[in-house]
């Protein structure tokens, strides 16, 4: 994967672990997942020993947000996604630290999908994230921490519901109780 004009990200597979196919002609070039000179270099400028199927560098290649797998059933401490510097773990979070109510998410038989979209703004080396539940984040891809975020925001509406349904059955049971006296 190109990074601007200067970089190459590397990401080579783990064999047995990750399911993908033997990528031995990349292993014939690079020895190990990371990012390198774009200019047929061999040496990398920094690495990383984990292996994602997707992963997004900022175009200076010095900040990278590894996403997590296709999360499995009711395994809602899954990787969402991590920032990396310099391939340095800066900051890691899990499904449950970003999705208020994964049990509301959309499933398959055997997965859910919690992201509904992600867009990396590389001028401002921001991350805009939202979820299949509606919440939105927005990161700072230097440091990795929530710029802005309505985690909460989307459910308000459900709870007020529930608050006003059951205010009504006990304004109607005191009715009917007062009937009955």
């Amino acid at each position: 994967m190109a990074v601007g004009e200067q970089h190459l990200f590397v990401m080579l597979s783990i064999p047995g672990q990750d399911g993908a196919a033997p990528d031995e002609e990349i292993r014939a070039k690079y020895a190990r997942s990371g990012l390198y000179k774009n200019d047929g270099s061999k040496e990398p400028i920094w690495v990383v020993d984990w292996y994602a199927s997707k992963v997004d560098v900022t175009s200076d290649g010095r900040h990278l947000i590894r996403w997590g797998p296709w999360p499995l059933l009711r395994d809602y401490r899954e990787l969402a996604l991590e920032f990396y510097e310099d391939g340095q773990l800066l900051k890691s979070y899990r499904i449950s630290d970003l999705v208020a109510r994964p049990s509301k998410l959309p499933r398959t038989v055997s997965h859910y999908a919690w992201m509904e979209e992600a867009e990396l703004d590389q001028d401002k080396k921001e991350l805009f994230l939202k979820t299949q539940n509606g919440e939105e984040y927005s990161f700072d891809v230097t440091t990795g921490e929530i710029l802005t975020s309505t985690r909460d925001g989307p459910w308000r509406n459900e709870y007020l519901l529930l608050i006003v349904a059951v205010g009504g059955i006990l304004v109607i049971a005191a009715l009917m109780n007062e009937a009955l006296l």
